[in-house]
């Protein structure tokens, strides 16, 4: 306590330099903080809509399908791994896929046509919450044309409109040619590159009659809403799968994991620059106090106090320093942060586009215990770090010189 009470009592002796130096760690904290719970928001928001609206945590394929997509590559164990993803707790859902063309008057785009069980769909994913313009496949084809959602740019590409009329033109089963009315009731808002330029989803019954398919199953998707990690999830149906390719999102977007990657270390390397940005001040105000000073030190060192009681005199007010500092800027951080995750940072735009994926255009924080707790401890520890310099200095004077100066 002495100790204590000796350092508050030295950095009162010069309150505008310790003012400065203390608001300049808060500062750096609040900052820190800040940029954390913000790369935490974009990070989660991003693995979010990579996961949540149409890939899941993990996808299942046939040995093959991802580098040559054929309609007649099916997951042959799909029974297996639906029964496995039900015992596990996991949503699961099965789609069909085929490729095609689309013609609306002039305008032809080729698509891919998508099989897909609407209800099901929309218990796991959010894909059938994101519908820009009209409804996604909730009323039942009038016996004339088949109902279909667009992609956003695929639509744009066909000057398609809610209620419009498309031909399309598929490559079945079997080789032959199909070929069907289809009427637009639905336009999708930006969800990933892949989606928006080329996705056509049609009900399963609908895509088998229109490519002579019998439900095949091209793909399995499987979410546990982010109660499991992704491996976790893919361990719980490797088992089943037989020979079929089993991934997680990173597999199934590696550029986006990298990029998130690279995201997060350029984040880190901010904190550090913050952080030593921080230590240098105090390493400052510890030397500047430390030559005013001399004498003081002279003194408790004539007197028998030893270079460590000096040492841990210089090293305390530095560690209350960055302290006090570092609990300040982690509140103010926090609330900077806490704000930012209600009304974010409006990024000016609406079809945002991360490594094929769609990226909110307002950019809100993610307020967690570690992008708060931790910038305060590491500030804490930098300041002590950084008053070992002045301290050792002060601890090696001789007393009869530092007696002797003014």
């Amino acid at each position: 306590m002495l100790t204590l009470r000796i350092a508050l009592r030295n950095l009162r002796r010069n309150g505008r330099r310790t003012t400065v130096t203390a608001t300049a760690v808060t500062a750096a904290t609040a900052l820190l903080v800040i940029s954390l719970c913000l790369m935490d928001g974009m990070h989660a928001g991003t693995v979010h809509n990579a996961t949540a609206m149409v890939a899941g945590e993990v996808e299942v394929h046939a040995a093959g399908y991802r580098a040559s997509p054929r309609i007649h590559r099916t997951v042959a164990a799909a029974d297996r791994i639906l029964a496995r993803a039900h015992q596990a707790g996991l949503d699961a859902v099965t789609r069909s896929y085929g490729d095609g063309l689309l013609a609306l008057g002039t305008h032809t785009v080729g698509a891919r046509f998508w099989g897909i069980d609407p209800a099901a769909e929309r218990r796991a994913f959010e894909l059938a919450r994101h519908v820009a313009r009209g409804a996604f496949l909730d009323a039942p084809g009038d016996g004339k044309a088949v109902p279909v959602v667009l992609g956003a740019r695929l639509a744009r590409s066909l000057h398609a409109e809610v209620g419009s009329e498309v031909a399309a033109i598929v490559q079945g089963d079997q080789g032959s040619m199909g070929s069907g009315l289809l009427r637009v009731t639905g336009i999708l808002q930006a969800v990933s590159t892949e989606v928006d330029l080329g996705a056509a989803i049609l009900r399963r019954a609908d895509f088998d009659v229109l490519f002579g398919a019998h439900a095949a199953v091209n793909e399995i998707a499987l979410t546990s809403h982010g109660r499991l990690p992704a491996d976790a999830v893919a361990a719980a149906v490797q088992e089943v799968a037989g020979g079929a390719e089993v991934l997680t999102w990173r597999g199934l977007s590696p550029g986006l994991a990298e990029m998130l990657g690279v995201f997060s270390a350029f984040t880190w390397m901010a904190g550090v620059i913050f952080l030593a940005s921080a230590a240098l001040g105090v390493t400052n105000t510890m030397l500047m106090a430390t030559f005013e000073r001399f004498r003081e030190f002279g003194v408790i060192l004539a007197l028998g106090g030893g270079p460590r009681r000096v040492l841990l005199d210089v090293a305390t007010e530095a560690l209350v320093l960055g302290v006090a500092g570092g609990v300040a800027g982690a509140l103010l951080g926090l609330g900077g942060a806490a704000w930012l995750s209600v009304h974010g940072i409006e990024l000016g735009g609406h079809e945002l586009l991360l490594s094929g994926v769609a990226f909110d255009s307002v950019w809100r924080a993610r307020v967690t215990a570690e992008a708060v707790v931790l910038p305060a401890l590491a500030m804490g520890v930098i300041c002590a770090l950084a008053s070992l310099y002045p301290a050792a200095r002060a601890a090696r004077l001789d007393p009869v010189v530092a007696m002797a100066q003014r």
